[in-house]
């Protein structure tokens, strides 16, 4: 779970945002099977909230 932006950090003294981690998994040699949308600008996520909507974003990734 990562933030998308510096603005508003999830968690106090947060360093990392998703651009960040996707970066670190693609390296580490990851592959990111989904990307989730966990909140739409501060509300729980609804059947019509988009991934470019959220600030609060989850990863689900594997080592192939």
């Amino acid at each position: 779970e990562c933030s998308r932006s510096h603005d508003v950090a999830l968690y106090k003294g947060e360093r990392f945002v998703f651009e960040d981690v996707a970066l670190l998994l693609y390296q580490s040699g990851f592959v990111i099977d989904a990307i989730k949308a966990n909140d739409d600008h501060g509300q729980l996520c609804g059947p019509t909230s988009r991934l470019r909507d959220a600030n609060e974003l989850s990863i689900w990734y594997r080592r192939p």
